[in-house]
């Protein structure tokens, strides 16, 4: 907003840079042997079976992928679209602001240990709702500013509650295969989500979009909340053994 697209870009790569020297500083330890090497579709069937046996993990990813397809997208779609034609300088304040708000969000959450960090971290997702009802009222841009950062540390604090839950409830050897299946389920509708944003955005106008992005939001969050396990982000009763994953207990 303040300086140019070539700018920024250059600072990105900046970034980039920066990124790849902070690895050069970590002594992280050789994995260790013991497991049983298997072919990546026996570790996706393991990661599969060890979620969907516990609902509370099966729905909170259910949620994501709903949420990501069909709330962040037409987000995405319309954020610039609409304020490219009004202000496109305070596009980038908005999503500047979107940014500084999930910096600020991370940064509590990271400290935060709620009793019931789950219904928290639910709740917290519902600070993107001012943004998304922002976009279908079409509020002035200025407006959008202060609603994105809510978005944003809404969203990472959601985030960052999730991502704790599933390392500290979930054992080691079987923590990479339940986070590869939660990246799957969160990118796998998104290419959908962003394919009918645009066509609904062409045929219906923005403002049904934004109403029907801010209809799924608050149906999803609520429809998990009565799901066993939710509420702190834990099985609810000490689960059977599963069954054993090669390599596991």
């Amino acid at each position: 907003a303040t300086t140019s697209a070539q700018f920024a870009l250059v600072l990105d790569l900046g970034s980039f840079a920066i990124s790849m020297l902070t690895l050069l500083a970590l002594h992280d330890p050789h994995p260790r042997e013991g497991r049983v090497p298997g072919t990546i579709w026996q570790d996706l069937r393991a990661g599969l079976r060890y979620v969907a046996n516990r609902s509370w993990m099966t729905a909170i990813m259910l949620q994501g992928a709903a949420h990501l397809a069909l709330v962040s997208g037409p987000v995405l779609i319309l954020l610039p679209l609409l304020l490219g034609g009004r202000s496109a300088e305070m596009y980038g304040f908005v999503v500047a602001a979107e940014a500084a708000g999930a910096f600020a969000g991370a940064a509590v959450a990271a400290g935060w240990k709620p009793p019931r960090p789950g219904y928290v971290a639910m709740l917290c997702l519902f600070g993107q709702l001012p943004q998304v009802l922002g976009l279908a009222f079409g509020v002035p841009a200025i407006a959008l500013v202060p609603m994105s950062f809510f978005a944003g540390a809404g969203l990472a604090a959601f985030g960052v509650l999730w991502i704790s839950a599933l390392q500290t409830s979930t054992p080691r050897e079987t923590l990479g295969r339940v986070l590869s299946v939660d990246a799957l389920a969160n990118s796998s509708l998104t290419p959908v989500g962003l394919s009918l944003a645009g066509w609904l955005y062409v045929v219906a106008g923005p403002t049904l979009l934004a109403s029907l992005a801010a209809f799924v939001l608050v149906v999803t969050i609520l429809a998990v909340l009565p799901v066993p396990g939710v509420a702190r982000f834990a099985d609810p009763t000490p689960s059977p053994v599963d069954a054993v994953l090669p390599g596991g207990r």
